[in-house]
This record gives C-alpha cells, structure tokens and sequence, in this order.
C-alpha cells in the first residue's frame, strides 16, 4: 500500500496514506523497542529468581530433613504420652481402691470402738 502511495506523490490522499503508514510503522518501532526493554527486564528478574531457587533448594532440604525428625520425635512423644495416661489411669483406679478400703477399715474401727466403749 505504502508503493501506491509513493506512485501518486501529488495526491493528498497519497500524502495522508503515506503519514498515516509512517507514523504506524514508527509507533509499532517504538512499541517493539518498548517490549524488548521490557522482556529484557524481565529476564533479568528471572535469572535472580533462578540464583534464588538453586540458593533455596539445599535449605529447603535441610529443612524438609529437620521437619522429619521433628515429627518422628512427636509420634514418639505422643507414644509416651498415651503410656503415661494409661499409668495414670491404673493409679487412679489404685487410689479408688485404696479409698475404698480406707473407708472401710475407718468404718471397721468407729465400731470396733463402739464395741468396746458400749
């Protein structure tokens, strides 16, 4: 289209054309210049991000190792913490017992007392 325009050069019509093709041939140059800007930027971003991520993994391991331990350390814990409760429970129902008969041997003495005082 642009040859066109250049083939009626005394035509304003061709002049507009002309004006109008240049101008978005210069604006779309422009906008290309913009965007390689832009797209370099961003690769340059990148290339930290993937410093960052190779920096990141071994720490990330060690942690994921950390966190491992820590839970085999929990589910030990809570194992112990479900035996505890289970003497707890064996205690107490000791010292239901141990209740009982002191009750009874208190009871016992009052009238083995009443006995021998009446």
């Amino acid at each position: 289209m642009l040859n066109v325009a250049m083939l009626l050069r005394d035509s304003d019509i061709a002049r507009s054309v002309r004006t109008h093709l240049l101008g978005t041939e210069e604006d779309l140059r422009a906008s290309y210049v913009s965007l390689d800007r832009r797209v370099t930027r961003i690769e340059g971003c990148l290339a930290d991000v993937g410093s960052v991520l190779q920096e990141l993994g071994p720490v990330l391991g060690r942690m994921s190792g950390r966190l491992d331990s820590l839970d085999r350390k929990l589910d030990a814990t809570y194992q112990a913490v479900g035996a505890i409760s289970l003497r707890l429970t064996d205690a107490a129902q000791d010292v239901v017992r141990l209740d009982a008969r002191t009750d009874d041997l208190a009871h016992r003495l009052r009238e083995l007392g009443r006995r021998r005082s009446g």
